[in-house]
């Protein structure tokens, strides 16, 4: 129900909304590579490069072999440099 709700919220661009439900996904999964990869790409649609960034160094903590959170860090920092 938790991510159903979430990606209703994602897709009306209720962005806001959107990752306060990422954010109780990740509390109820700490470990959930889906719930702080999908934050990461809410922040960098609404314009928050470094919390994104965040987000997606994260997701490399946990998954140090996930090449799209790899790439996401990458073409952030371009962007925001």
């Amino acid at each position: 129900m938790l991510f159903g709700h979430r990606s209703a919220c994602d897709s009306i661009k209720d962005y806001p909304a959107a990752i306060k439900y990422y954010q109780a996904a990740s509390e109820l999964n700490p470990f959930s590579i889906d719930a702080m990869s999908c934050q990461g790409l809410i922040y960098e649609k609404m314009g928050d490069n470094l919390e994104a960034i965040r987000c997606f160094k994260k997701v490399l903590r946990r998954e140090k072999t996930n090449f799209q959170a790899t790439e996401k860090i990458g073409f952030l920092y371009f962007k925001t440099n």
